[in-house]
């Protein structure tokens, strides 16, 4: 048995299916295309400038490191937090 496809019956088979799932393609393609945008919309946002080096960055002053040698250190004990006597909830 030879199939001959015509088309004609090509155009017709094609028309058909369209009708039957015109809603369905357009409802994929609707949500395929927020995905898209979406996606590129996210990658835009993560995307990182590429920021210029700027010099004396990596130098700090004398100023700013004794200050940071003032800091407390976590092995350092510290005074225990007490809070003050009295209403301590202002909603109450």
């Amino acid at each position: 048995m030879k199939t001959d496809i015509s088309t004609q019956q090509l155009s017709k088979a094609l028309s058909h299916f369209l009708h039957r799932y015109h809603i369905i393609l357009f409802v994929l393609s609707v949500i395929g295309g927020l995905a898209l945008a979406t996606f590129m919309i996210n990658q835009s946002i993560n995307e990182r400038a590429v920021e210029q080096p700027t010099a004396g960055i990596d130098k700090f002053d004398t100023a700013t490191i004794e200050k940071i040698n003032k800091l407390n250190r976590s092995s350092t004990e510290t005074t225990p937090f007490v809070l003050p006597a009295g209403r301590t909830n202002p909603f109450m």
